[in-house]
Order: C-alpha cells, then sequence, then structure tokens
C-alpha cells in the first residue's frame, strides 16, 4: 500500500491518521504527523437497549467508497472554444439569442461564453455541441498509470505540503 502523505510504498503497516480534518493511510514516519484515528467500539460492547430491555440489534452500515474527484473529471475543453462557438453558430446563421433559445439557457450566458468571460459548465457545454455538432474537449481525461507508480515522478502530498514544526 503507498503512503499517501509522502508516497513512499509499505507493507501493511498504515496507519490512519487525521491531518487537518482530513482522513490518509500514512507510513510509520509519517503517521507521527496526525492524530492516530481511533476504531469505532464494536456492536456488542454496545450494550442492552434500556428501552426494550433487549439487546440492541446493530444497525450494519456499509460504508461507500469514497468518491474520487479524479474519476469524475471529463476531458479538458480546448482553448479557443469561443471562437469555435462563435464560428459553428455563424456557420447555421444563429444569433446569440437564437442558440440560447435552442439550449434553453440565458443570451447573457452565450455572450460571456463567446467572449471567454467564463468556461461553460460541462451540462452547459453538452448541450451546445449537440446543438452546433461540434467538439469543444480534448484528451479523454485519464490519468496515465505511470504517474501513479512509486517513484516515477507521480506527484504525492508530500511534494506540495511544508511541514511546519511547532
Amino acid at each position: 500500500m503507498q503512503c499517501e502523505i509522502c508516497g513512499k510504498e509499505s507493507e501493511g503497516n498504515m496507519q490512519l491518521v487525521t491531518v487537518d480534518h482530513t482522513e490518509l493511510n500514512a507510513c510509520p514516519n509519517c503517521a507521527k504527523y496526525g492524530t492516530e484515528v481511533r476504531k469505532p467500539a464494536p456492536a456488542a460492547a454496545i450494550g442492552a437497549s434500556p428501552r426494550f430491555g433487549g439487546a440492541r440489534t446493530p444497525k450494519t452500515s456499509q460504508r461507500r467508497p469514497r468518491k474520487d474527484m479524479f474519476d469524475t473529471m471529463g476531458a479538458d475543453i480546448i482553448d479557443d472554444y469561443d471562437d469555435a462557438i462563435r464560428k459553428a453558430r455563424s456557420v447555421k446563421a444563429w444569433s446569440q439569442e437564437q442558440l440560447a433559445s435552442e439550449i434553453h439557457e440565458k443570451v447573457t450566458l452565450i455572450k460571456k461564453i463567446e467572449r471567454a468571460d467564463i468556461i461553460p459548465e460541462d451540462n452547459v457545454r453538452i448541450k451546445i455541441e449537440r446543438a452546433l455538432n461540434i467538439k469543444l474537449t480534448e484528451g479523454t481525461g485519464t490519468l496515465s498509470t505511470d504517474a501513479l507508480t512509486p517513484g516515477s515522478g507521480g506527484t504525492t502530498l508530500g511534494d506540495i505540503v511544508t511541514i511546519r514544526h511547532k
């Protein structure tokens, strides 16, 4: 397993620690920078329910795996998205008002997008792509596996954070 702070590979002796309200799996060297997370008491140790006079039945809760923001990231929008939208709209001979009406958005949003004042959100980008038959994204949005292997130069928390000693 890989330490989420320094990125070093460690064989099974990882500790779950809290660093600034974030739970991380850390190697013994990095665990000293956080507070060890205590596991909750087993359900049998909770005891009997005073209300009904019998033993409580523990709820079986299945923890959902934490969502990784990189799993939901899509491809990157092209640099000249504003020009591409403007050109495709002019090919169809549509005004900004007509495009806004077609995708059920406000005209001011289209104007801001075409001026490159804002980058369209994914749902708006998809509607524009469908209406104008264009593609505004590039790349696949996936990480290469080289960046995830230890020692390969992939970025870890230890590369970003500076540890200050009190």
